[in-house]
């Protein structure tokens, strides 16, 4: 399974595909690409419903890096992490070090 992470709907719609592998005239493969995008994700911005599931809501942030609700969307995941920090802590710097890495220019990554 492929998935593509976008920030963007046309983006988005575009990844969805179908992308077609093969020899010139011939179709070996045909790939339709799982899409997570700021059209399919909720946005969270609710400290204890992103520590249900941080990976998730990771993953949502990422998509909504360039939405403007950032700063409440970081606000809510940062302190899901600094609560999974006092349990599991190299999960949690693995997620904060995600973020930074992934969130890159964007807004959100501005932030």
């Amino acid at each position: 399974m492929l998935l593509v992470v976008c920030q963007d709907g046309p983006t988005a719609k575009w990844a969805a595909g179908p992308f077609d592998c093969g020899a010139r005239g011939w179709t070996a493969l045909r790939v339709y690409p799982l899409v997570a995008g700021p059209d399919n994700l909720p946005v969270i911005t609710d400290a204890r419903t992103a520590a249900k599931n941080p990976a998730l809501a990771v993953l949502f942030a990422l998509a909504h890096a360039r939405n403007p609700d950032c700063d409440a969307i970081l606000e809510a995941i940062s302190s899901a992490l600094q609560e999974l920090r006092e349990t599991d802590p190299d999960t949690a710097e693995y997620f904060f070090d995600f973020l930074e890495v992934t969130l890159g220019k964007t807004p959100a990554g501005e932030k």
